[in-house]
């Protein structure tokens, strides 16, 4: 019997089964358990293959347990702890001090030094201007519900095709924020789940939502009952949409010929199995919190036990994470990682991609130019659109462009199209080379002025002087605050409309997705005008490129002109104009009459009586008095629970004058395909005529145009 701290101790021997002489000894320590079986407190720890035990112990009712020795005890899993009565155990104890500890038990108490890491990004979604062929005017020559056309390659469906835009995205990295990290533990047995792959499968939410409240293109009236049941059900808030990388994986896994493949292909991406594998037992812990860097970047260092797993476990472990900001005096989630089933192993770079439009970035885009040798400045994108994209011929004068306009000078090619307007509110953004503040560049001033077939100003130029805030960290504090700084509009040195260039810098930290001005264009006549950009020094005196024509004094520095992707243009004058076309026209849709057998009938209440080989039509009219629509749609839906089908489409005014001569005619429908098995039904009728124009983020849907009517048919 020994003495420690004056209370009465006995020595017990430590014995590691299986430990040879050569391995490493994980230290042992003895705990106290609270009433879940958790340690609470560290009693005592080992010195080598000794562990001195108290005996008052025996006399209080508590639960004892050994294991890996740590600072914290809740590092410690059940799984690697001896738990036992102390009032039954250290009797034994005394009676023979020896506790032989097997290899299985002990083999779990070594501790590995695990890594994590990864970057958290901001992402938008966004039809890029990557133009397709442009859809021909034409129309449908027969309709694609006659026996003999096959619905899978009718020029109605070619033409959806076509019409569709791709999707893709900008990312930017989210700065300020903190990322949690959990451990997500599943055992499941992989060859169960092979065979049930392709009904697994299909479980698996939507990828990503619409990127835009406005569809590509004219939205179907019937939506399935099912989607409509889930959107009553959920709220927006609470949908979350699938991991893309995951969602690539598991394409590519179905696509797989054979099981084997299937399983070293899920062997090699575990976080496959946390998706597929259902009703498991699942266990996951939080590990931690980090800061995420101002790249975006994040790391988080642990220590993990060394578990060994008997081989027919087949336990697998992933790691999600959770990212939040300090958002208007509280932190909000940005980004859900479990929700978006986005697990990842230890040695994967973690890739976390949020839609959230809350979440803060840092930084904007840069225009891929090295600026021809010297710092520069150009306007770089009207939304989410790079200027490049639009139709604007180089200047040849200090005030405008000065030679005979193309047809589709001011137009952008967007969304899949071509020559598109701009309507409702532009977001403006400038590329202003950090450079520029040591030219002593201080201030910017947008200006405006409609022009002429040439190009040439009509009227004196209006400064655009909108009020414009940019948001920035507030330095020194924690969890990091936000203020709005006014930018302009200034007058400085007897100049109007003049706007503070934000320079980033350790006082002036902004976030990221800011723009430069929003010119709202409902406040200008549809016509083409002159978008002039001027820059001026910290007394308001304007300064130009070196060698330029125009006033205000010689800078080292030029104007820049995204001529395409890869190129520029400089523009050796003292301002720089890009010419844009303003249109706010909404489309025009009306259902003018109904017609069996091509005969025009304009009464409200219709009963179409024929035969099986008699035809539907209707006269309509799809305009726009500009030219500017993208496209319009003719669709039917039968009685209660229908679906929409398509008849007629096209991408020109139908007929060609608004209001003057006879409505165009749609394509001709058979009763019988009209009907199916029913001999008598009611339709709705639906025209929608969408319109072209577009503020570089979307389409813009309120210009689009649509009619409707309902008439009933029956076969004799």
């Amino acid at each position: 019997m020994s003495k420690s701290k004056g209370r009465s101790n006995f020595k017990v021997t430590i014995s590691l089964n299986s430990l040879k002489p050569n391995d490493e000894r994980p230290n042992v320590a003895l705990y106290t358990l609270d009433d879940q079986g958790n340690p609470s407190k560290k009693i005592a720890t080992a010195n080598g293959n000794q562990l001195l035990i108290p005996t008052l112990l025996e006399k209080k009712e508590v639960n004892i347990a050994f294991g890996p020795d740590v600072e914290d005890p809740k590092m410690i899993t059940s799984n690697m702890l001896l738990k036992y009565s102390a009032a039954q155990i250290i009797p034994e104890l005394r009676k023979r001090p020896l506790l032989e500890i097997p290899q299985l038990e002990w083999g779990r108490w070594f501790w590995n030094r695990v890594c994590v890491s990864g970057k958290v990004r901001k992402c938008n979604w966004f039809f890029p201007p990557i133009i397709r062929p442009t859809l021909p005017t034409f129309r449908i020559p027969n309709s694609p519900l006659i026996p003999s056309v096959n619905l899978g390659t009718t020029k109605v469906q070619e033409a959806l095709n076509l019409l569709t835009p791709p999707i893709i995205t900008r990312c930017f990295p989210l700065c300020h924020g903190i990322v949690e990290v959990y451990k997500r533990t599943i055992c499941c047995d992989i060859w169960h789940i092979i065979p049930r792959i392709p009904e697994l499968i299909p479980e698996i939410p939507e990828l990503i939502p619409r990127p835009f409240p406005d569809p590509p293109f004219p939205p179907i009236r019937r939506v399935p009952r099912n989607i409509r049941l889930a959107k009553s059900a959920i709220e927006p808030a609470k949908q979350n949409f699938m991991d893309e990388s995951t969602v690539s994986d598991l394409k590519s896994l179905i696509a797989l010929p054979s099981d084997q493949q299937k399983y070293d292909f899920l062997v090699a991406r575990p976080y496959l199995i946390h998706v597929l594998c259902r009703n498991r037992t699942v266990t996951k812990v939080k590990l931690g919190e980090t800061n995420v860097g101002l790249d975006g970047k994040f790391t988080f260092c642990f220590n993990q036990p060394l578990v060994l797993q008997p081989v027919w476990r087949r336990c697998y472990t992933t790691y999600f994470y959770k990212v939040k900001q300090w958002i208007g005096g509280q932190y909000i989630y940005v980004y859900d990682g479990e929700a978006k089933n986005a697990y990842f192993s230890s040695s994967q770079e973690a890739v976390l991609s949020t839609y959230n439009f809350l979440a803060e970035t840092c930084g904007n885009y840069t225009p891929p130019t090295t600026g021809q040798g010297k710092r520069y400045v150009m306007l770089q994108a009207i939304g989410n659109t790079d200027t490049y994209h639009l139709h604007s011929p180089i200047q040849a004068s200090a005030t405008g462009i000065n030679k005979v306009l193309p047809s589709n000078t001011g137009l952008i090619d967007f969304g899949g199209q071509t020559d598109c307007p701009l309507g409702a509110t532009l977001k403006l953004l400038l590329y202003i080379d950090p450079d520029m503040n040591g030219a002593g560049a201080r201030y910017y001033r947008f200006s405006i002025v409609k022009t002429d077939a040439n190009g040439n100003a009509i009227g004196t130029p209006q400064i655009l002087d909108r009020e414009v805030a940019w948001r920035k960290f507030i330095n020194g504090t924690f969890p990091p605050k936000l203020e709005a700084v006014a930018l302009g509009p200034k007058l400085i040195g007897g100049e109007e409309g003049l706007y503070q260039i934000p320079y980033i810098s350790n006082s002036n930290k902004w976030i990221g997705n800011q723009v430069h001005y929003k010119l709202d264009t409902t406040n200008f006549a549809d016509g083409n005008y002159n978008l002039m950009v001027e820059l001026f020094d910290n007394a308001g005196n304007r300064i130009k490129p070196n060698g330029s024509t125009g006033a205000g004094n010689g800078t080292d520095f030029h104007y820049l002109k995204w001529k395409d992707s890869d190129d520029t243009d400089v523009v050796d004058y003292a301002t720089l104009i890009h010419n844009i076309r303003i249109n706010n026209k909404s489309c025009f849709a009306d259902i003018e009459d109904l017609r069996k057998d091509y005969v025009p009938n304009p009464e409200d209440c219709q009963f179409m009586v024929g035969n099986a080989g008699s035809t539907f039509t209707t006269g309509f009219r799809a305009y726009h008095e500009d030219g500017f629509m993208k496209n319009f749609q003719l669709d039917y839906r039968k009685g209660l629970n229908g679906s929409d089908v398509i008849f007629d489409l096209g991408n020109d005014n139908h007929p060609p004058l608004l209001d003057v001569g006879d409505p165009a005619v749609s394509n001709p429908v058979r009763f019988d395909k009209m009907l199916g098995k029913a001999s008598k039904c009611t339709f709705s009728l639906d025209l929608y005529v969408e319109a072209k124009h577009t503020n570089g983020v979307g389409f813009i849907s309120s210009y689009d145009a649509r009619d409707e009517a309902s008439f009933a048919l029956e076969i004799q």
